[in-house]
């Protein structure tokens, strides 16, 4: 921009390129001048730049790419060669490869692919060829380039010379590759989770990571899951240069609620003279039951897959707990008792031999080890009476029956006793003479 120019005043305005950056072949020169307000006026200049050695026109080049298509993580060899095709014996001579963006031509600055390989001499037709192998394509970035096989000669201009020129195309069709941390162990999980991606890309390097859940897409890294259920979360990246990764899916399911348990144990406080049978049954709605165990009396866990069968008598602790599929447990603790023994009964106040003379009072007396008595009763001329006391009064022949319960319905066998009173005094009778009469023997 000139600025301000005063009527009738000319102001002059160059620019220099140095060809000998430039790719050999036709080109053309836009000069613009616009005033403020006013058409853009151009004026065109067309020109030709050739590959020129200022030493000697005769040496011509080739240069040869391979591949012309690379990977921008991959290398690529340039192979050249140099042919004298002139009378003038060439010394000091050094041949170097640069690179310049397609795009950048006119005023970009050409990046050295490798060191200056020096020709000691080039005799008039003759002939020198060269490789390299270049790594690290990575740095020039992605596009079109040209690649340059440039000259300087001894006695010639210290500027390189272009003697032959081709192209490279760099490319990134390599998608990144995700990874997602956080996920749990398994399918399910009794908590939130955050899940962490991560995205690498060998080429032109990672652009964005992006996650879909619920029909919702998200750019970032982070993914929160905090509701329980199961969650599908779809993610992939994308590189610099527009690959996109494969959607990757992972599946995360949240259950923060524990099983249950059901049971059909008899009332904790009861006793029970048979052993006890127990049905026990776990269910979870969301993740699943993984497991359901019991414990008896504090002993290892057991797998249920049966009806539990107690046995032994005494007080026992029954304890179960479910486990789901995501780690949730719960837990429920009943008492058993288990008496399968009867009481014993035992009778004092009975008489030492089998009659007495006058009324008898018997007392029953029952213990029991395990559940403790219930009750206890007597029989007695066919009636049954609760109790442990019993009066015996009437002359004659009396049975007694009697046992006694306890209280898990363990039943005495029947005792007997049989008690005979005789209260009445015996008769006499003699042949004696009178008593008032005298006998003379």
């Amino acid at each position: 921009q000139i600025g301000d120019v005063s009527p009738g005043r000319s102001v002059p305005a160059s620019f220099t390129w140095d060809t000998g950056l430039a790719i050999p072949g036709d080109y053309r020169v836009v000069q613009t001048v616009q005033a403020a307000g006013g058409p853009p006026i151009e004026t065109t200049r067309e020109f030709e730049v050739v590959p020129s050695l200022s030493l000697n026109e005769g040496i011509a080049g080739q240069l040869l790419v391979e591949p012309d298509v690379v990977e921008i993580s991959e290398a690529f060899d340039l192979s050249w060669s140099l042919r004298n095709a002139g009378n003038a014996r060439v010394t000091g001579l050094s041949v170097q490869a640069t690179v310049l963006r397609t795009d950048e031509v006119m005023d970009g600055t050409p990046a050295p692919l490798g060191d200056r390989e020096t020709v000691p001499s080039l005799d008039p037709a003759a002939d020198v060829s060269g490789q390299w192998a270049f790594q690290g394509s990575k740095s020039l970035g992605l596009g079109e380039f040209y690649v340059l096989l440039q000259t300087i000669a001894g006695s010639s201009r210290a500027d390189p010379q272009t003697a032959a020129v081709t192209t490279v195309r760099i490319v990134d069709t390599v998608a990144p590759t995700t990874t997602v941390t956080g996920a749990p162990a398994s399918e399910w999980t009794n908590g939130d989770v955050t899940l962490t991606l991560a995205a690498e890309d060998v080429g032109s390097g990672v652009d964005q990571t992006s996650w879909t859940l619920n029909g919702v897409t998200t750019v970032g890294g982070t993914i929160q899951l905090t509701g329980e259920g199961t969650h599908t979360v779809t993610f992939r990246s994308m590189d610099n240069a527009g690959n996109v990764e494969t959607d990757q899916s992972l599946i995360v399911g949240i259950d923060k609620t524990a099983p249950t348990i059901g049971h059909d144990a008899p009332d904790a406080a009861a006793w029970q003279s048979d052993p006890v049978t127990v049905t026990a049954t776990g269910a979870d709605s969301a993740s699943g039951l993984a497991a359901l165990v019991y414990a008896l009396d504090g002993g290892a866990d057991s797998a249920i897959t049966e009806p539990i069968t107690v046995t032994g008598a005494g007080t026992h602790e029954l304890l179960l707990r479910a486990t789901d599929a995501a780690g949730n447990t719960s837990s429920t603790t009943t008492t058993l008792r288990i008496d399968a023994s009867p009481p014993t009964t035992t009778v004092t106040g009975a008489p030492a031999s089998e009659w007495t003379n006058g009324d008898v009072t018997l007392a029953l007396a029952a213990e029991d080890a395990g559940s403790g008595v219930d009750q206890t009763s007597w029989t007695l001329n066919g009636v049954t009476t609760v109790g442990s006391s019993i009066q015996l009064t009437g002359e004659g022949t009396h049975t007694v029956t009697f046992r006694s319960m306890d209280n898990a319905g363990n039943m005495e066998p029947d005792q007997n006793l049989t008690v005979r009173i005789d209260t009445t005094a015996p008769t006499i009778g003699h042949d004696a003479p009178d008593a008032a009469a005298w006998q003379s023997d």
